[in-house]
């Protein structure tokens, strides 16, 4: 088993948040979009360090993706489901899709038909805590705090706490 500790988790988020302040600096209006649920706990972290350097309107929402599943008959959809929820209007935001882990890139495909649901972006974007690489679908994170190269078989287990960073921990088993 391998382990990220939150010191590095930190320094990732920080890293991430600059990246996207430096790249959208004259972006008026940006939405994280934490995909439900293993995304929101990192949009949430991210969006924290992001409002320190970004000077345009910054919001957050929910992107719930069970309904665009192409597993939901294998995976039957959770009843803890958090639903979609962006405040501001998609078609005059940039909204960056925010997620823990990207593997096989299904999740983002089905985030990305949620998104369309709801309205026409001017730009979707894609930030990754970890990108594991084996992906199924030509989708790529445009930012990545981790990319560790995994087996099929492993695990990554990313746990963020929004109460005690320090208890923040990604586990590669």
């Amino acid at each position: 088993m391998r382990t990220i500790n939150s010191n590095e988790i930190d320094s990732a988020i920080t890293s991430l948040a600059h990246q996207i302040s430096e790249t959208h600096s004259n972006t008026p209006n940006i939405v994280l979009a934490g995909i439900a649920n293993g995304g929101i706990a990192f949009s949430n972290r991210l969006f924290t360090e992001l409002k320190k350097s970004y000077k345009g309107q910054l919001s957050t929402g929910t992107i719930d993706i069970s309904f665009h599943r192409d597993d939901v008959g294998q995976k039957p959809i959770l009843k803890d489901i958090v639903p979609t929820h962006v405040l501001q209007d998609p078609e005059e935001s940039l909204i960056i899709l925010v997620d823990d882990v990207i593997f096989s890139g299904r999740s983002v495909r089905a985030a990305i038909a949620e998104i369309h649901t709801i309205g026409r972006p001017c730009k979707v974007e894609l930030a990754v805590l970890v990108d594991r690489g084996n992906r199924r679908l030509p989708i790529a994170p445009d930012y990545s705090g981790f990319t560790i190269e995994t087996t099929l078989e492993e695990n990554v287990e990313v746990h963020i706490d929004l109460d005690r960073s320090t208890e923040s921990k990604i586990e590669i088993k």
